[in-house]
């Protein structure tokens, strides 16, 4: 609630305490620190001013996939969501790689399609039979595991979804990637991203079948996600936003997240309202 950002407004507080957990939202956190920033001595705010416009550090060689979490959802905000999907699953780092995965991914659907064949004339057979000579075991249960292709543990499409959704598609979904965009999103993407962002963690020991989302700015606004602990602004959409765009994707994560920015330049931006240009001026 807003009561935990009383704290903030005792500077005597805020220097005994170290930090205080503030439980507000960015911006009224901003407002909040800033008498106390302004009453901070010359010294203080000078070694503060040098820490904070130090050299950002660079990604490692992996590069965003190097920040992908280990623990739970990260999210990824660029201009070209289903590009940068794609990019992450590996579709141009190694063609020989996807080719094989959408032959795997083709014999998979290939498999389950023929197996729905099989069970609708074994159906068939059954109701041929008299009523006092039932088949054995249970047809609907059959015919339910079936109908289903499996991408990854824990993750399945419908046959009709695996046939009608390109193979790309499927290798990246059995990545444990999906993707949001404003329009053109194919239906089981859109519906196993929108079940990646409703999963509910039971513990941090095991990645949820979809753990990597990228949106464009249609998915900027909207609320946390108690799955994702990782939020990642990409520098083609990030040097668009506004100050309220940034305060609003930083909103997406939860308490004890962590964000990651391209650069210290665009963060303090995204976090303050102020740009570089701006300092620069004043």
């Amino acid at each position: 609630g807003r009561g935990g950002g009383k704290a903030w407004d005792d500077p005597e507080r805020v220097a005994s305490d170290g930090w205080v957990v503030a439980g507000q939202d960015v911006r009224a956190l901003r407002e909040a620190l800033e008498p106390v920033l302004a009453g901070l001595s010359e010294e203080r705010f000078c070694a503060l001013k040098d820490a904070w416009s130090e050299d950002s550090r660079h990604l490692e060689p992996a590069g965003l996939r190097g920040v992908i979490s280990s623990t739970g959802v990260t999210m990824l905000a660029t201009q070209d969501s289903r590009r940068l999907a794609l990019e992450l699953a590996g579709k141009w780092r190694d063609p020989e790689a996807w080719s094989e995965a959408v032959r795997e991914v083709r014999a998979k659907t290939s498999a389950a399609a023929a197996a729905v064949k099989q069970q609708a004339k074994d159906s068939r057979r059954t109701q041929k039979r008299s009523e006092d000579d039932p088949a054995p075991g249970d047809a609907a249960a059959a015919a339910a595991g079936a109908s289903v292709v499996t991408l990854r543990t824990g993750l399945w499409v419908t046959v009709e979804e695996a046939s009608e959704t390109e193979d790309d598609m499927l290798v990246m979904l059995s990545k444990g990637i999906a993707y949001a965009t404003a329009e053109g999103t194919e239906p089981v993407v859109k519906r196993l991203y929108q079940q990646a962002l409703l999963y509910i963690p039971e513990s941090k020991v095991q990645l949820p079948p979809i753990h990597v989302l990228t949106v464009d700015y249609s998915s900027i606004y909207g609320t946390d996600c108690a799955a994702v602990d990782t939020i990642v602004m990409c520098e083609d959409l990030g040097r668009l936003l506004s100050w309220e765009d940034h305060q609003q994707f930083l909103g997406r994560l939860r308490r004890d997240g962590t964000a990651i920015y391209p650069s210290l330049a665009l963060l303090r931006y995204a976090t303050t309202g102020v740009r570089d240009d701006d300092a620069d001026d004043a």
